[in-house]
């Protein structure tokens, strides 16, 4: 559990996310009945303001991270995927040895198959989702290039001394190379659940229902 001294303590400093990108400053934080924190202000600039729960905020070397939402949404898709494995199999061997009534076994397969469509709308939602994310990447890719460029020029002509040049440059360069790895990540993660592995098996969990007996 995070210490709420430690985010009081962060309280008007910066904010990155998982990727060293800067979000905002921390203007507050909300607290339950019971103590803990549920969420925290952050302030993004331009009069924008954000609020982010609890389970996407990490605290790293005395700095505070925001985790993208498609990371905690894949995280929680996997942990449902599995539970619904284990569900699934558990009531099939259970119905199987005889160990639970038949009006039972399909009550419970009847939920499960709800379950089922559930976790596909999701898985399909997820898909789309850091599809469209890659899209937003691309687009940022190539108006930093194009301002890369027009930097260049003004260097190449003079307007713009050596040394702003390079810190300008480097800061952009530093842009990019952040949105990649976000990039790269999202990728591996729409590979594997294209994989022919990962395929069937979404395919068995998400698009077949149970079995009959």
């Amino acid at each position: 559990m995070m210490s709420l001294e430690a985010v009081r303590s962060l309280i008007g400093k910066p904010v990155k996310d998982a990727y060293g990108r800067y979000v905002g400053y921390v203007i507050g934080m909300y607290i339950d009945a019971l103590g803990q924190l549920k969420a925290i202000g952050v302030d993004e600039g331009k009069g924008s303001f954000s609020e982010y729960n609890s389970d996407r905020i990490l605290i790293d070397n005395e700095s505070l991270i925001i985790l993208p939402n498609w990371k905690i949404d894949v995280d929680k898709l996997k942990k449902e995927k599995q539970q619904t494995e284990l569900r699934t199999k558990a009531l099939e061997e259970l119905h199987n040895s005889g160990e639970i009534p038949r009006y039972v076994y399909e009550d419970l397969r009847k939920q499960y198959e709800d379950d089922l469509k559930k976790l596909q709308s999701a898985y399909n939602s997820l898909i789309e989702s850091l599809q469209k994310r890659i899209v937003e990447l691309d687009q940022q890719k190539e108006n930093l290039e194009k301002f890369l460029g027009r930097i260049k020029v003004q260097n190449k002509t003079g307007e713009i001394d050596e040394r702003t040049y390079k810190v300008m440059s480097d800061y952009i360069l530093s842009i990019l190379e952040k949105n990649y790895l976000e990039k790269r990540d999202i990728e591996t993660i729409l590979n594997s659940f294209s994989s022919p592995s990962e395929s069937e098996e979404m395919k068995n969990l998400i698009e077949q229902e149970l079995p009959t007996q």
